[in-house]
């Protein structure tokens, strides 16, 4: 897998895959390769080997101002046609990360604006530094946070999401963790703490297991209960105990040892 790109920084360490945003001039401002970059890893991760989990971060003062000015600038002048097939890259960019097997972990600092809150959404755990900022900035450009909507009121909800959304207003980490947009706001030096204890935690699970429980939680996220959704819980649960895994697992348990893929 190619690992050399214009805008990011990837590094394997301990299985875990690294990708930082790598614009520090404009605060990881995301561009047209920006975008394209950060679908080509998501959607090719099976190209990086044995990993078992995926941080993304932004180098320097900010994780990522949101939309680069210059790239703003030409969209503006596209026609509709050009701009809907644009759109559609934004959009299929966070459904990639939104749609990755493995655990991903959002490493967040300084400020996240925009469209870089779209990208924080679509991932599944975010630690933010306390005294990062936050701004759905859109409506104060003219435009609607459109295309990361999806991905903030499946995070959020839709009462606060409805509510930064229309103020376009600044609000900081703890407030983000209280909306659910965070899942912990920490001082900046308890940040690579957190971080750790997370990846020892995942890497402590069952690979195989962690993809389906994450495809069940994507599947589940928007459904009531009902007799199909029990059919479905019910198949998975006996297939994954059926499963090599799950014997080793539970082997392992009544054994009183480690499991094989447990570092």
């Amino acid at each position: 897998m190619e690992i050399n790109f214009q805008t990011l920084q990837t590094e394997i360490i301990d299985k875990v895959l690294h990708v930082k945003l790598n614009r520090p001039e404009v605060r990881n401002a995301m561009n047209s390769e920006m975008i394209e970059e950060i679908t080509r890893v998501f959607r090719k991760i099976s190209g990086f080997g044995d990993i078992r989990a995926l941080v993304i971060r932004g180098n320097g003062k900010a994780f990522c101002a949101g939309a680069d000015l210059n790239y703003m600038q030409s969209v503006a002048k596209l026609s509709y046609e050009e701009n809907l097939a644009d759109s559609h890259k934004l959009a299929a960019c966070f459904q990639a990360v939104y749609d990755c097997e493995l655990p991903v972990i959002a490493y967040v600092h300084g400020s996240a604006m925009g469209g870089a809150i779209g990208l924080i959404a679509a991932c599944d755990i975010i630690i933010a530094e306390s005294e990062t900022r936050f701004s759905f900035s859109e409506l104060k450009l003219g435009l609607v946070p459109a295309t990361i909507a999806p991905f903030v009121i499946s995070r959020c909800g839709a009462v606060k999401s409805i509510e930064t959304m229309l103020s376009a207003r600044i609000f900081y980490a703890p407030e983000a963790e209280k909306m659910g947009l965070v899942s912990h706001s920490v001082p900046e030096k308890e940040m690579e703490k957190w971080l750790s204890e997370y990846l020892v935690s995942i890497k402590s699970g069952a690979p195989l297991a962690q993809k389906i429980c994450k495809q069940m939680l994507r599947k589940l996220a928007n459904e009531t209960p009902s007799a199909d959704i029990s059919v479905y819980t019910s198949k998975m649960i006996a297939g994954i105990r059926a499963a090599d895994e799950g014997q080793e697992g539970m082997n392992a348990f009544f054994e009183k040892r480690k499991p094989k893929w447990s570092e």
